[in-house]
């Protein structure tokens, strides 16, 4: 009894202050119950099953974004979520109201897991908050240089650009790889355009002569590009390696 109210504290203790958003904590979650269920950390099947239960009825741990505890991994975010699924700590319900851990376990129906040896330390060992938030970063990221890409597509219609300097032999001239791709996806966007063929020799609209925004669209790109490989890998050496 002593051992298992010592993890109780234990946990409540490394539980600490300021925001996190919804989307992470769930990330968050998902990422701690895979770790569960490779059958490598010390856990039974019914605390792993607390968790996945916690995710399909829509239960969200309060999970504080600073906390005075931040070595070693994400022990004060883990055990937030760990004190919910408990019956303790705050949580807020699939409607996004807040109330306490215990409340939102009983309303779904989810019986709160009573700890056992090593189940504490199982529940908070870990770095699923940094990962739930690169996992997403990156998903971020990947968006905002298509989204980049777009507005330059656009920008060249609505000036009646020329779409020729966007062409792959060109690219090839200096085969930078992320310049490359932004002129792919910008060529592939004002393929067919009836703005752009307005534009072509024989028409009678004056169009300036050809500056290609690929160039500095792809410097835009290049940093990023190798960052979000670099990335993607590590992401990719730990989501399969928990």
């Amino acid at each position: 009894m002593r051992s298992c109210r010592k993890k109780s504290d234990s946990l409540a203790c490394r539980r600490c202050r300021t925001g996190s958003g919804r989307e992470v904590v769930r990330g968050l979650l998902v990422l701690r119950l895979s770790t569960l269920c490779t059958g490598r950390t010390g856990v039974r099947p019914e605390t792993a099953q607390v968790y996945a239960d916690m995710l399909n009825a829509g239960i969200t741990p309060v999970v504080y974004e600073y906390g005075s505890l931040g070595c070693s991994g994400d022990l004060a975010p883990l055990a937030a979520c760990a004190l919910v699924a408990m019956g303790e700590g705050e949580a807020r319900n699939a409607d996004g109201l807040k109330i306490g851990g215990g409340e939102a376990l009983r309303a779904a129906g989810i019986t709160p897991v009573d700890l056992k040896e090593k189940e504490g330390l199982a529940l908070v060992n870990g770095t699923d908050g940094m990962l739930g938030m690169l996992c997403m970063a990156i998903t971020d990221l990947r968006l905002l240089l298509k989204t980049a890409d777009v507005a330059a597509a656009m920008s060249v219609e609505g000036m009646l650009g020329n779409d020729r300097v966007f062409a792959a032999d060109l690219q090839a001239l200096r085969p930078h790889r992320g310049q490359g791709d932004s002129a792919a996806n910008i060529a592939r966007m004002l393929k067919d355009s009836g703005l752009i063929e307005a534009g072509r020799p024989g028409s009678t609209v004056r169009v300036q002569d050809a500056y290609c925004c690929a160039a500095p669209a792809g410097a835009r790109r290049r940093p990023r590009h190798r960052g979000i490989r670099g990335l993607r890998g590590g992401r990719g050496t730990r989501l399969r390696h928990r």
